[in-house]
């Protein structure tokens, strides 16, 4: 049973990190959602009008922006959050089967190289830039995803019982 979770898991966490590696490699023009997002009514943006900040040496502000840009930069960083967060999630659950309490420090581990990685490789990229503050979400993402499955785990073995750990 332990080796068919342990394939499992590595399946799973594989797979996300395929996709990833597929959607970052899309250029921006493919990727563009300010098209769709022209078609709904994004009038109740504006109640975040007082929002403006700096990420990237850029202004993100609804009026720097406009409604449909602004909204798509808090879709894409939104993305970036949960993927990394599903890294992190799988990584901890899988290193926990494989390593036990060495696992935090693997799926951290995991998680960072990736985010550097990901963000190196869009930096070489036509149409995408890769970016520090993009690699920080990243392992914020990952550290939500890797807090997340300690819960998880946590769980799991006190609804199950000491026996049951893989470790």
């Amino acid at each position: 049973m332990r080796k068919i979770i342990v394939f499992s898991l590595a399946i799973l966490l594989v797979s996300i990190i395929v996709l990833v590696f597929h959607l970052t490699s899309q250029p921006y023009s493919v990727q563009d959602l300010t098209p769709r997002l022209l078609s709904y009514d994004l009038s109740w943006v504006h109640h975040y009008s007082a929002v403006s900040f700096s990420y990237g040496g850029q202004e993100i502000s609804l009026h720097s922006l406009g409604e449909a840009h602004f909204f798509e930069f808090f879709i894409r960083k939104g993305a970036h959050v949960i993927a990394f967060a599903m890294i992190g999630f799988f990584a901890y659950c899988l290193f926990y089967f494989i390593y036990g309490k060495w696992s935090v420090g693997f799926a951290f581990l995991l998680v960072s190289v990736y985010a550097v990685f990901d963000e190196v490789r869009q930096y070489f990229h036509p149409e995408r830039h890769g970016q520090l503050p993009d690699i920080l979400l990243d392992i914020v993402g990952g550290c939500i995803g890797i807090g997340l499955a300690l819960v998880v785990v946590k769980k799991f073995f006190f609804y199950y019982g000491r026996n049951s750990e893989p470790y």
